[in-house]
């Protein structure tokens, strides 16, 4: 099963150019973005009130740089060790000891790196995440609608009633994972609803890192009691089998006032021939319906 590594602390600094470096660090929160952690650290007025937030607007144009050390965990049987961040606003890069292993562009796309040989056992190694300036356009009048060079929500440039407050930074979890030689990198399920609304046609997908052993798919009701499963047997590559499981009678989820709202847990659970090597979780809020 994976283990999570101690949170890591960060800490954020910021530079006119890529090319240079902080000439200050401050504690950073993550999740959060650099905005608060710089106005906490300096007693920036509160940004609810009167026309605060305007001393905010030189922080869009400059590069945020998160920087923490990483000593690198003992590692038995092959396991693996993944850094994995499940939100970056909005363009960075991610180094390690100065080595650059990711330019992405988005917020909406997690990060998941192997880090395992790339860390020093005998020394801690620098992650750092470079935060590059608020994407937007030359011409920041409204009705050019500069928000329209990324997909941040229009308000935040001023649109509107709201101020001009172009947040960035580490927004969602970011930690260390050990995980075992063989584990799920991703597993999906998703299904399509027949008109009469009787029964659920089931999609499953996951991948597998270094894959063997056997892999079991259930479906829990809200008691825990399993109601549909299906069984892969031996794995030997990427899985994706469509359709593969019809459930009959499923407990739908109604709008309020109109019914229950019924939620499932689907669970992929990935075993050798001792013991559990992982398992992947998705409750059916999370469930994709398929299109």
């Amino acid at each position: 099963m994976a283990t999570l590594y101690p949170p890591l602390s960060f800490t954020l600094g910021y530079m006119a150019e890529r090319t240079t470096l902080p000439e200050k660090y401050v504690p950073a929160v993550v999740p959060g973005n650099v905005q608060l952690d710089w106005a906490k650290a300096h007693e920036y007025p509160c940004h609810h009130f009167n026309k605060n937030s305007e001393q905010f607007g030189w922080m869009e144009d400059v590069f945020w740089l998160y920087k923490v050390e990483i000593n690198k965990p003992a590692l038995e049987n092959g396991a693996q060790v993944y850094f994995i961040a499940k939100g970056i606003d909005y363009e960075f890069e991610i180094l390690l000891d100065g080595r650059l292993l990711l330019h992405q562009e988005g917020m909406f796309t997690p990060v998941r790196l192997n880090f395992t040989d790339l860390l020093s056992p005998e020394v801690a190694s620098v992650l750092e995440i470079i935060i590059y300036p608020a994407p937007k356009a030359a011409d920041r009048s409204k009705d050019k609608r500069e928000a329209d060079e990324s997909v941040k929500p229009l308000v935040s440039y001023g649109w509107d009633w709201h101020p001009r407050l172009i947040v960035s930074g580490i927004f969602d979890e970011c930690y260390l994972e050990v995980k075992p030689a063989t584990h799920i990198i991703d597993a999906e399920t998703q299904y399509v609803l027949s008109e009469d609304l009787t029964a659920a046609e089931i999609t499953l997908k996951a991948e597998i890192e270094n894959p063997r052993g056997r892999l079991e798919w259930k479906l829990l009701d809200e008691n825990g009691s399993i109601v549909c499963k299906y069984d892969f047997h031996q794995i030997h590559e990427k899985i994706r089998m469509e359709n593969a499981v019809v459930f009959n009678n499923p407990a739908l989820w109604w709008p309020n006032e109109h019914g229950p709202q019924t939620l499932y847990t689907a669970v992929y659970t990935l075993t050798d021939e001792n013991s559990v090597q992982d398992e992947h979780r998705i409750r059916f809020s999370d469930v994709k319906t398929k299109e």
